[in-house]
């Protein structure tokens, strides 16, 4: 019997993530594993934790605090199934999602994408964090980019379905940083995929949450600098396997909008890094 593992790590938000385990149903076919990266517990009940009565749900408790790059490799440790589906735990999946992605388990391709929708987190508005992955979607399914190039450029790992074989035999792991953790992993499953197909199906809702790791990016100058690193090295990575490189020069004068300071810090992480100009040729296409 083919097997299903979704690994989603959590961190103060019970309520939500409760949401996204009942999402998903209970069946020995799918097992679920939910690493807790450290939440407080003035607001966790870890006596009455989300999914703790369900009998497909593991629950693994960290105290490290390292983030949710951690939280998804101590989950990686424990998978056993054959396939892989990462969700964030204020996030949900669609009704009938499990008979979309089971049609694909006897696929030769070692990763499988699928389109989601967004909402905002708790009014349920919707939103559009799904763009990017569905509009890459559509365009490999008209022709206008290959599967590969859909998937370069979607860097979040959600709404992904992924041999667990693959990743163990590349030894494929998250970016234990406090942000962009995941774009090295889908980065490398990319490039390193013999084959990869889409689907035009939803599978997954994304919500957009204020105060999330997502919308601090915009203001905190950790958060910020952190993903120039990570987008840099993503860069040089993607090079080697006939990739177009981000546009970096641009990123890093939108830290202008954060302070000089940060402005300060990533211009000289760019230059330090012979990174600044990577990308430029996308400012001078044409159309």
């Amino acid at each position: 019997m083919k097997k299903l593992d979704i690994i989603i790590p959590h961190h103060n938000t019970p309520e939500l993530l409760e949401r996204c385990i009942d999402s998903i149903p209970e069946t020995e076919e799918i097992q679920v594993y939910v690493v807790d990266d450290n939440s407080n517990p003035e607001l966790v009940n870890f006596s009455n934790f989300p999914g703790n009565n369900r009998m497909n749900v593991h629950i693994y408790l960290t105290k490290e605090g390292k983030g949710a790059g951690y939280a998804r490799n101590i989950g990686l440790i424990h998978a056993k199934g054959d396939w892989l589906l990462f969700a964030d735990s204020d996030d949900f999946f669609v009704s009938g999602f499990y008979e979309i992605v089971s049609q694909f388990f006897d696929s030769d391709a070692e990763m499988i994408m699928f389109k989601a929708n967004s909402v905002d987190c708790f009014t349920l508005e919707p939103n559009n964090r799904n763009k990017n992955i569905n509009n890459r979607i559509d365009e490999c399914l008209n022709d206008l980019i290959t599967v590969k190039e859909a998937s370069i450029a979607v860097q979040s790992p959600w709404c992904r379905l992924i041999s667990r074989d693959f990743v163990e035999r590349h030894h494929i792991r998250f970016d234990e940083v406090m942000a962009c953790n995941d774009t090295m992993f889908t980065t490398k499953a990319t490039c390193l995929a013999k084959k990869i197909a889409v689907c035009d199906k939803i599978i997954y809702v994304v919500t957009h949450r204020t105060g999330s790791l997502w919308d601090s990016r915009k203001v905190d100058s950790n958060n910020y600098l952190t993903r120039l690193k990570i987008q840099i090295r993503r860069n040089k990575y993607v090079s080697k396997y006939g990739f177009k490189k981000l546009p970096i020069i641009g990123y890093v004068f939108g830290a202008l909008d954060i302070n000089l300071a940060t402005f300060l810090k990533a211009l000289w992480l760019a230059i330090k890094e012979i990174a600044l100009f990577h990308g430029i040729s996308f400012y001078f296409r044409k159309g």
